[in-house]
């Protein structure tokens, strides 16, 4: 990945791994998915720490049952929401975006707070004119 797109991302709130599961040709999602990461990480550590969401992408073409149940089992263990997604029928498309709005609502209430004291702190030492 490129520094442009990396510096790009550490804005974000939330990291979507869109995986091809669909041709047994093409590499290990697993793999794939662990690459990514390890880039991340050597760019800036804190974006591994972000909240990510992995979309096994291309469900329409019959993708192995091995491949899904690997990156499946591979998002479990580093706790990030799975699904299975088609983008060209739309299947679990809906879901996923679901879960990604969701987890950005959780970050923006988690947010809030703060604004909210440094309101408050703005009411209890107004300006003096």
């Amino acid at each position: 990945m490129g520094h442009k797109f990396l510096r790009h991302i550490e804005r974000t709130k939330i990291l979507l791994h869109l995986v091809d599961v669909g041709s047994d040709n093409q590499s290990d999602p697993v793999e794939a998915m662990n690459s990514i990461d390890a880039e991340l990480e050597l760019f800036h550590p804190a974006l591994v720490d972000k909240p990510q969401v992995v979309a096994a992408n291309k469900a329409d073409l019959n993708p192995s049952k091995e491949r899904i149940e690997r990156l499946r089992a591979a998002a479990a263990e580093k706790q990030r929401p799975f699904y299975l997604i088609s983008a060209a029928t739309g299947a679990g498309v809906k879901e996923m975006l679901m879960e990604l709005l969701a987890v950005i609502d959780r970050q923006s209430i988690e947010e809030e707070p703060e604004v909210v004291r440094q309101e408050e702190s703005f009411e209890s030492n107004p300006r003096q004119h």
